[in-house]
């Protein structure tokens, strides 16, 4: 029935194009959905039994360069030069005191959650301070309607999986780094540990299944500043050196796991997420060898796992860590890579617009085009400046430009405002991944006008750059809603260059496997109100708050350790 209704609106909207001309269509002729991960349909259909659900976006043309490239270089990312380095043979942030205490999930499927709190607590130890943050928050509302702000969580059909052990439609569902990127950037999160503390609940304690935080509209303590993927080995090892940066969060089939320090696995699919802390070049293959298999060489990850330190008196891997071979055919097999977070202060902003609620949830590709320009419109709730822009690139190595138009009347596009910045701000965005980009030139809005954040995104080497967005997709993000005069590409189709309402683009019949209302791109505007900025009609620097100013809002919090 479900099917049927949305064939009949897809039916309905092209109609309505085609009495209004189809342009919309014509220019969307060229443009389609990325088919999804094979992996996930097999998943969604109940083919694929894995306790770890896939991500629906194929990542499979990134995951291409991940052996290919070795190189030794660092990008500064002040200046955007290369500079030559010499990666170590080894390196651990835990022995150097920068990583926060092993946790323990306690036999939850919240795995996931733990190695991207950890990753933001590693990310303010690098920063000075370690604060303890609250994984049940990020897991309770990644799967939990937030009625305080009107915004959904993420549904998904848990009777999918068959699992007669799942106890919890919310703690035992798992999650994945876009969905945990889609929380954070809509300032969502995060929140202290004390304000949503992890329940001491073991895992048959069925407690959980009404279980809710002590304080579960506990204001968010940070900002999402970036959240960027690693693609190569080299790569990786380069993020975990950068102190711009910290731990990695990972993924790994933890059903081959050989106890003690060891893994080592040659096939399944990954289930278990964990915090990246380091690497051994030297680590002997022969540490994984299970029967006759043992790795081609020697190398191992060195990871910081969430079951704690111990169990029934026993010792849970080398207190708390092990090794994965570089070869591991798991490691990261449904993701481009590894992952950084990097937090800003709470007063970097304190206004959030966006339109994508659920975040990048899939890729548009379409003519091999190598640039697309996008942009969301929202309406000003306040007087405000807007200080950053957010958006996703779905490739490496990648340029940006910036505009923000203002003025835009009711009903019209970016293209009938007045563009806000003398020339486009530009920049490079080398990793994949999501990133607030701060400007240098605040642009002051009035309440009840309308504006838009425009990015122009493209590929350095002329490649087809892929569109992220979110849209609705069965099984995933199906409370995600698309709604006219949000989200604009521009787009030069015959009848000369206009900025397109992707509510209205028609596209092949393969969009029919996610949603018939298209699609809004991942845009976003931070803002912080007038009254807050100098006279000067600046107030917020081009870059990210100076370390004083962290380091100040860090003290804030930094008493104490968790768990």
């Amino acid at each position: 029935m479900r099917k049927m209704i949305r064939k009949l609106l897809y039916a309905l909207a092209v109609l309505a194009l085609a009495a209004s001309g189809a342009s919309h269509a014509e220019a969307a002729a060229g443009l389609r959905p990325v088919p999804l991960n094979p992996d996930f349909v097999r998943y969604r259909e109940g083919t694929l039994k894995t306790d770890y659900p896939p991500s629906p976006i194929d990542w499979s043309y990134v995951k291409k360069a991940r052996a290919a490239r070795k190189d030794n270089k660092m990008t500064l990312r002040a200046t955007g030069a290369d500079v030559d380095i010499e990666l170590p043979a080894s390196f651990d942030l835990s022995a150097l005191g920068r990583t926060p205490p092993v946790a323990n999930q306690k036999g939850w499927g919240t795995c996931w959650a733990f190695a991207a709190i950890e990753v933001m607590e590693s990310n303010l130890i690098n920063k000075g301070a370690y604060v303890p943050l609250s994984e049940l928050h990020l897991a309770y509302f990644t799967y939990s309607f937030d009625e305080r702000n009107g915004l959904p969580g993420y549904f998904r059909n848990v009777l999918l999986r068959n699992d007669e052990e799942l106890h919890n439609p919310i703690f035992d569902t798992g999650g994945l780094p876009d969905k945990v990127a889609a929380m954070l950037s809509r300032g969502t999160g995060p929140v202290l540990e004390a304000d949503a503390p992890y329940p001491d609940m073991g895992e048959g304690d069925l407690g959980w299944a009404t279980y809710l935080p002590p304080a579960p509209y506990a204001p968010a303590r940070f900002r999402l500043g970036s959240f960027l993927c690693h693609v190569s080995v080299e790569d990786a090892k380069k993020a975990l050196m950068d102190e711009n940066f910290g731990a990695l969060s990972a993924n790994f089939d933890i059903d081959g796991y050989l106890g003690g320090a060891h893994f080592y696995s040659t096939e399944g699919h990954s289930n278990h997420e964990v915090l990246l802390v380091g690497w051994d070049d030297g680590y002997s293959r022969e540490n994984f060898r299970s029967g006759d298999v043992v790795p081609a060489e020697d190398g191992a990850w060195k990871i910081q796992n969430s079951w704690g330190t111990e169990f029934d008196g026993e010792p849970v891997g080398d207190n708390g860590y092990f090794y994965i071979s570089y070869e591991d055919t798991t490691f990261c097999d449904d993701v481009p890579g590894p992952y950084s977070i990097t937090l800003e202060p709470l007063e970097s902003w304190d206004g959030i617009y966006f339109h994508d609620a659920l975040g990048h949830c899939l890729n548009i590709e379409g003519n091999n085009l190598s640039e697309h320009l996008e942009a969301a419109v929202f309406e000003a709730v306040r007087d405000e400046e807007v200080v950053a822009a957010g958006f996703v690139t779905a490739n490496e190595d990648m340029t940006y430009e910036i505009q923000i138009y203002r003025d835009i009347p009711s009903g019209e596009g970016p293209g009938a405002g007045k563009p806000a910045l003398a020339a486009p701000q530009i920049g490079a965005a080398y990793e994949m991944g999501y990133r607030a980009v701060r400007l240098k030139e605040p642009v002051r809005v009035k309440k009840g006008e309308r504006f838009a954040v425009a990015v122009k995104i493209a590929t350095r080497d002329g490649s087809e750059a892929y569109l992220p967005a979110e849209a609705m997709i069965p099984g995933y993000s199906d409370d995600a809603a698309v709604s006219p005069g949000h989200s604009y590409l521009y787009s030069d189709v015959g009848n000369g260059p206009e900025w397109l309402d992707t509510y209205q683009l028609v596209m092949t019949d393969a969009w029919d496997e996610y949603s018939p209302r298209n699609f809004d791109v991942n845009v976003k505007a931070f803002t912080v109100a007038a009254s807050e900025q100098k006279s000067s009609g600046g107030g917020c620097s081009a870059g990210a708050f100076g370390p004083f100013m962290f380091l100040t809002a860090l003290a804030a919090f930094a008493a104490g350790r968790k768990r």
